[in-house]
């Protein structure tokens, strides 16, 4: 990535903010997932308690 020089050019920098702004993309993705498969579960619970109230 660095240089042995110690420059750093922009496309290194680039390269470093792709990888990163990815990584993090990941992570929120990741935590959506969780999310949705909790809701999921939510709504499975609800939808017999609405059958119930209805019946």
């Amino acid at each position: 990535m660095v240089k042995g020089n110690g420059v750093v050019t922009k496309k290194d920098l680039d390269e470093a903010l792709i990888g990163f702004s990815e990584s993090i993309l990941n992570g929120v993705q990741r935590m959506f997932n969780i999310h949705e498969k909790r809701f999921d579960g939510v709504d499975k619970r609800f939808e017999g308690k609405e059958k119930n109230l209805k019946g």
